[in-house]
């Protein structure tokens, strides 16, 4: 949710066609729905009152529990987890802000929102996930900046750098989609030991939590005989 009113927030301000109260407004609405359809949906399937974001926020931020789950170090987001995530986009952001004042001030709230969560100690990607949009529009105004001047002296050894920089990213993207594609060893295990069993006896399974996070899923479940 947090990403989707980003992402508008983001494209009702740049294309300036509405001003900030107006985004600010279109943004409470989108929120308030959103919450509203999530307790809906999650409170009849949890069968109580149900608002998952907000437990979610009081276990990992007002009881500060999150490092149950593990930690990572204070920088973990600035020198890990994007970097990662955005390969050449995340210096060109930096350089963005630095060529194009104008956009500082939808830079600097997104983070500060880093900062903010890089002070609790378990971390995840998915926490901060919403500051990539912003962060990307600002990597984007200094591509454009270099590609606009990609024959000027100087400009261009920047250019043809950049380039390469993207077909580094695609590469790295590429290996890194097919390590995550074979990186499922509970789902195989899953398969193979469908196809090793194919008599008719009823079989009645566990699914444990690591085998649960390493594949298996409700889309990997046969019919009769099979329970689960």
């Amino acid at each position: 949710m947090i990403l989707l009113l980003g992402t508008i927030g983001a494209a009702l301000l740049l294309s300036r066609s509405f001003s900030l109260m107006e985004a600010i407004k279109c943004c409470i609405s989108t929120a308030l729905l959103c919450i509203g359809f999530t307790v809906l949906v999650d409170s009849i399937m949890w069968q109580r009152i149900l608002w998952p974001e907000f437990e979610v926020f009081w276990f990992n931020s007002v009881l500060n529990r999150s490092s149950e789950w593990g930690t990572h170090s204070i920088h973990w987001y600035f020198t890990s987890a994007l970097p990662r995530s955005m390969l050449v986009a995340y210096p060109l952001c930096l350089v963005g802000a630095l060529l194009d004042r104008r956009i500082v001030p939808y830079v600097l709230p997104v983070t500060l929102f880093v900062v903010l969560y890089s002070k609790l100690p378990h971390k995840e990607l998915r926490f901060i996930i919403a500051a990539v949009p912003m962060l990307n529009v600002s990597a984007s105004l200094a591509a454009n900046r270099l590609y606009n001047n990609r024959k000027k002296s100087g400009w261009n050894f920047l250019y043809v750098l950049m380039l390469g920089a993207f077909l580094a990213s695609l590469g790295y993207s590429a290996v890194s989609f097919m390590a995550s594609y074979s990186n499922y060893p509970g789902g195989h295990a899953l398969k193979a030991l469908h196809e090793a069993d194919s008599s008719m006896k009823e079989k009645v399974l566990h699914i444990d939590v690591l085998t649960a996070m390493s594949g298996v899923s409700r889309f990997c479940e046969n019919e009769y005989p099979w329970r689960y």
